[in-house]
């Protein structure tokens, strides 16, 4: 019993690839006692693909940005774990992501992680609290289990955020945006091509999820123009798509570009323009903010500077995530 008062309280919010990561390693250590928390009824975050867009049944906004055909942009043989390396994918090298929400559950049940996982239980509220004495940071962690509605309080001594970056999206102001009457959506609430038969169709933004969404919408689109204010693509491009100027202004049906031109009747409109870093259960004095989304104070993208028992796990973007997340827990 002496033993078990001694550990060391870590809460982990999270069970995507980031939290499975943490608890796979915290677990492996006897002074840990590892608690992870995640809203949803399973494991793997982003990489579960859910058909319903905007809210779940519990009322919580839908997590996952996956679409119904994604593949990974990277070769799938690069993306394991590196003590766990069981995707081996040749040709096509970069694999669905049912592919990947495999390996993760495989992953979970090979390090024994999912007793460790309060599941159907959302973190509401973080908040530092110091000791009597005033030298010893605890965290007290405030959790809704949705399927009763009862709430707790919990005290830990460390906490790792591992609650994902692509679930808020970011959509930028367009001057006259409200005189659009078709169909406004960002990337995050797109799941399926063959509702877009006949459309003339405007993907704002030409990184990863621009360009592959709208590739795919080319097949079933009248019209595709992808706008965007980036270097031309050079590579081969399917006849109806069409890369043009990011957008200046709307008015109606007409979008104005930034280099002076316009193109007309444009039935829908579709935000590829990236996502915010949101922590909504932190308390103002956990110290961390986000400045023009740049998440401080952090030692190398990862320790809050200001509390070192809290850490933020999967900040840096164009990383290869998995061996990241790794090497950071």
């Amino acid at each position: 019993m002496a033993n078990e008062e001694k550990k060391i309280k870590i809460c982990v919010i999270g069970a995507g690839a980031a939290g499975l990561c943490a608890v796979r390693h915290l677990a492996e250590n006897a002074k840990f006692e590892t608690t992870i928390y995640e809203q949803t009824n399973e494991i793997g975050g982003t990489w579960v693909y859910k058909e319903q867009t905007g809210f779940d049944e519990n009322g919580l906004s839908i997590h996952s940005s996956m679409y119904q055909n994604l593949r990974t942009n990277l070769p799938a043989k690069i993306m394991n774990f590196p003590d766990y390396i069981t995707m081996e994918a040749q040709e096509p090298c970069c694999v669905s992501h049912q592919e990947v929400l495999k390996y993760l559950r495989d992953y979970a049940q090979h390090f024994d992680i999912c007793r460790h996982i309060h599941f159907n239980t959302r973190v509401e509220h973080v908040q530092l609290e110091l000791s009597e004495d005033n030298n010893k940071e605890k965290w007290s962690v405030q959790v809704k289990k949705l399927k009763t509605n009862e709430t707790e309080l919990q005290y830990f001594d460390a906490i790792m955020i591992c609650n994902g970056h692509y679930f808020d999206p970011y959509i930028p102001n367009i001057p006259g945006i409200e005189s659009f009457p078709g169909l406004i959506l960002h990337s995050h609430a797109y799941r399926k091509p063959n509702k877009f038969v006949g459309k003339k169709v405007l993907v704002l933004g030409a990184a990863s999820s621009g360009i592959d969404i709208a590739i795919e919408l080319s097949d079933y689109a009248a019209c595709v123009y992808l706008s965007h204010n980036h270097d031309r693509l050079t590579s081969p491009l399917p006849s109806n798509m069409i890369q043009v100027a990011g957008v200046q202004s709307i008015h109606e049906t007409t979008f104005h570009l930034r280099d002076g031109t316009t193109v007309n009747d444009i039935n829908i409109l579709i935000f590829c323009t990236g996502y915010k870093y949101n922590f909504p259960f932190l308390d103002e004095n956990c110290g961390i903010r986000i400045d023009n989304n740049y998440v401080m104070p952090l030692y190398k993208h990862l320790i809050n500077i200001e509390h070192p028992s809290m850490c933020i796990v999967g900040i840096p973007m164009v990383v290869v995530p998995f061996p990241m997340f790794h090497m950071q827990v």
